[in-house]
């Protein structure tokens, strides 16, 4: 089929159901095809616009559809007008940027067929699905960011996006402009119509009688009859597995021969009809439910209502639903997926004020007289035994840890929360005189020394501009990971003991900025070498005298030697004077008094550096020798350190959320640190 049809103002618009070419006739509309689409970008030589609006259909024909637009030389841009349910939702990944109008819907979900046979047969498609589920979870994998099985996962439970909700978890980019049209329960009637239709086409034009074939389509199944499956007998010798003869998946049946075209179908009367006939269904079902709206889940009572059983077994399970919720004691609900999200966001915030940390809020206040326990038995639908049955809360906690629920999650964050606050209370004194980097990855970070940059030039009379040039002195740092492990007893989680949970926490996060400040020390006492193969103090470097008390001639003449570097172009360095003093504890009275403010007699008396010099003092400096540094915003600054970004603070990975040993934790931290210079500090000794 002509695939320029799809082409309308300069756009490429996928409006219909998604089939094979041959089921598609020339008075057709409502269907495209994978060769309709190659058609249509073949007539762009840049960059394209797709809109598209669809229901699904064939996978194969969206996968195929998929691959031609990721194939294709400019960029392409596809904008969600409406629906992209099914194998729609597949072929829109293969876009450069997936937008999705406000009121448009995207829904992810497993391939399927139907189809009749032995044993062996129908292992034979089954396994034909899952193959074909596993390679289209690494596709919405690998446009999300989620891995294959979290991408399973989502396929196999039929999750419907808003847009929102699809930029959020990364199946798109944007929420557009473009309102489009509003997908609503008509149009995805009519959209499953014109599959059944489609189907009906090629089946009459094959000879089989359309009411014993099921097209696939679960939303449009009704009917009172729990017999009328709508499906084939089963054979009684075993067939032949042909697998150039398999079901297409979701829309059924044989792959047809070329069919003779049909005499035409009055699609919007069937697609009518369809809508009706769905309306009528949910009705009934919701009025059988409306008795119990208040004790079960109605999100569960839509699911049934949309599966493809008979009217008659919805309504028996309502009544189930009904029954069960009417014998729990806690008379618990199931949650839907928003107020699952408010509630993990409420014990998170919950968990971490118990623990020390912020306020509550309203967010926080109906989870806040909960206990560890509690919160694991409301996320696994369990009844929290009572304090004093430590085997019975013991086990809430392990099945809640080895189960899908959110407690790990919950425990991670409000831990993390402990840590990170604990952490920036304390600030270690490098800090005053090294310059903070951001690194995005763990390679080495090149830092061009301040000395190799070029000075601005008089612009020529022709209004020529003169090009410096660096330097070829250039340092390199790069980020560690460091790393302990500590662990919770399980009776500290049991009994709920927040106050000795959270002391265990914060003693852990202290040690991190301990452990920084041992770390910078180490490598600045260790005097390294720089790219140029000097020590970072050395005489060659001008930075290095002979050990000598703190006093004014001392810090004079190390004063005098900062402000006399020259710089690689043979200009003297600016404003390179010193601003802080660096000494240990055996220098820090010394250090004191020296900078202490004399009211003298005599102008001899004065001390020319009070006020001049701020004072740091570290337990890692254990000997006489003391420093000059400018301060860390100067250009010529010589420390820096960093940190992974977005990771500033130390983080908790649970290892095992709760095991018989208790809770087993990693304290993990990204850090770096190095001297990207020497003109901006001086050192005696």
């Amino acid at each position: 089929m002509n695939g320029l049809k799809l082409i309308k103002n300069g756009e490429i618009h996928l409006f219909g159901t998604i089939v094979t070419d041959e089921w598609i006739w020339e008075d057709s509309s409502g269907y495209f095809s994978s060769v309709m689409l190659i058609d249509a970008l073949a007539q762009f030589d840049g960059d394209v616009t797709i809109r598209l609006n669809s229901a699904g259909g064939n996978p194969v024909e969206g996968e195929a559809i998929r691959a031609a637009i990721a194939a294709h030389p400019g960029k392409v841009t596809l904008k969600i007008q409406g629906a992209a349910f099914s194998a729609a939702s597949l072929l829109a990944m293969g876009a450069d940027r997936i937008e999705m109008s406000s009121g448009s819907l995207m829904m992810i979900h497993d391939p399927s067929t139907f189809a009749g046979g032995n044993e062996d047969y129908l292992r034979h498609i089954a396994d034909y699905l899952g193959k074909m589920a596993g390679v289209y979870a690494s596709v919405y994998a690998a446009r999300s960011g989620k891995t294959p099985d979290q991408a399973r996962e989502i396929m196999k439970k039929e999750v419907f996006f808003g847009p929102d909700d699809a930029v959020s978890e990364g199946f798109a980019d944007a929420v557009s402009g473009d309102d489009g049209e509003t997908a609503t329960e008509e149009m995805f009637g009519q959209a499953m119509s014109a599959m059944n239709a489609a189907f009906m086409k090629f089946t009459t034009a094959a000879g089989a009688v359309p009411q014993q074939i099921k097209s696939g389509v679960s939303h449009m199944n009704g009917g009172d009859d729990p017999h009328n499956k709508g499906g084939t007998s089963m054979p009684k010798t075993k067939p032949k597995v042909d697998p150039s003869n398999v079901p297409d998946p979701v829309m059924g049946g044989p792959k047809p021969a070329t069919p003779t075209p049909p005499n035409p179908v009055d699609e919007n009367a069937i697609g009518m009809q369809a809508v009706a006939n769905y309306r009528a269904r949910r009705d009934d079902v919701m009025a059988a439910a409306a008795p119990f709206k208040d004790i079960i889940d109605m999100a569960a009572v839509q699911a049934a209502i949309d599966s493809d059983v008979s009217l008659t077994e919805v309504k028996l399970q309502v009544l189930q639903m009904a029954s069960s919720a009417q014998a729990a004691p806690s008379g618990r609900v199931q949650i839907i997926r928003d107020e699952r999200d408010t509630m993990r966001a409420g014990m998170v915030d919950a968990l971490s004020v118990q623990l020390g940390v912020g306020d509550a809020d309203d967010r926080a206040r109906p989870y806040m007289e909960m206990s560890i326990v509690d919160m694991a038995a409301s996320l696994t639908d369990q009844s929290a035994p009572r304090m004093g049955n430590f085997g019975g809360r013991e086990e809430v906690l392990m099945s809640a840890v080895h189960s899908t629920s959110d407690f790990p999650f919950i425990l991670g964050q409000a831990f993390n929360r402990v840590i990170e606050n604990t952490y920036e209370m304390v600030d270690p004194t490098f800090h005053e005189f090294s310059r903070e980097m951001p690194f995005n990855d763990f390679r080495d970070h090149e830092v061009i020394r301040p000395d190799n940059f070029p000075t601005l030039q008089k612009i020529g009379e022709n209004g020529e501009i003169k090009f410096g040039t660096f330097g070829e002195n250039k340092e390199t740092i790069a980020l560690a990971s460091f790393a302990t492990a500590i662990s919770i007893s399980r009776q500290l989680m049991v009994n709920d003991n927040m106050g000795t949970i959270a002391g265990i926490l914060e003693n852990a996060a202290s040690i991190v900025p301990e452990f920084e400040e041992e770390t910078f020390y180490a490598m600045l006492l260790s005097n390294p070498k720089l790219q140029d193969g000097i020590d970072l103090f050395h005489a060659n470097h001008g930075n290095l005298a002979a050990s000598g008390a703190i006093n004014e001639t001392n810090v004079a003449a190390g004063r005098k030697a900062m402000r006399t570097h020259k710089q690689s172009d043979g200009r003297s360095v600016k404003m390179n004077a010193p601003s802080i003093l660096i000494v240990g504890p055996e220098r820090e009275t010394e250090a004191e008094k020296f900078l202490s403010t004399i009211i003298a007699n005599a102008t001899a008396d004065v001390n020319i550096f009070a006020g001049k010099l701020r004072l740091v003092v570290t337990e890692a400096i254990e000997d006489t020798k003391w420093y000059l540094s400018v301060d860390k915003a100067k250009k010529t600054h010589v420390m820096k350190h960093g940190y992974l970004e977005g990771r500033r603070a130390p983080r908790v990975r649970l290892d095992e959320p709760f095991g018989r040993q208790g809770t087993a934790m990693s304290i993990e931290h990204d850090f770096a640190a190095g001297a990207v210079g020497y003109m901006g500090m001086y050192r005696r000794g």
